[in-house]
């Protein structure tokens, strides 16, 4: 079985990849699949039985996220049009933010280290603290300004 693909790539059409045994993929799901040296989030446009160009089709890496309504595709492929770019560039732009970089975060291992270095801080960064230690629980809110490097991050 074999999946036309979406990726957000200034191409015209989507890419084949075959669909590996024992996954269920369908028109909407968001897939990751291998795209030169990286991988990339692109959503399954169709399900075909051949691929659509010669050579030989790699498999997709993984389903992620809640699926894209197929109902979307026409929607899609108008502002495609009427914006002169490539359908997964305009899905890239559909795409909510958040959603993308949670089904992104969701694939990147996390590593807990319990090594924590010492900050010393200065006088300034030290009131600063102090301001904002006192203010818990009040509903104050404070907005830390200074110039890049100043050490607003510590605080």
């Amino acid at each position: 079985m074999i999946a036309f693909v979406l990726l957000p790539v200034p191409r015209t059409s989507g890419f084949d990849y075959v669909v590996p045994e024992g996954m269920e993929v369908e028109p909407g799901f968001w897939v990751e699949v291998p795209f030169g040296k990286r991988v990339l989030l692109g959503v399954v446009k169709e399900i075909r039985d051949f691929p659509e160009y010669p050579g030989e089709p790699r498999p997709i890496l993984r389903v992620r996220g809640p699926a894209l309504p197929p109902r979307l595709f026409p929607l899609l492929s108008l502002v495609s049009e009427e914006a002169c770019t490539a359908l997964g560039m305009t899905l890239a732009h559909i795409v909510p933010k958040p959603a993308a970089r949670r089904a992104r975060a969701a694939s990147l291992p996390f590593r807990y280290s319990e090594e924590r270095k010492h900050v010393e801080l200065t006088a300034e960064q030290k009131a600063a603290v102090a301001a904002i230690c006192e203010g818990i629980g009040k509903g104050q809110k404070f907005l830390l300004f200074g110039p890049p490097a100043s050490g607003k991050t510590e605080v």
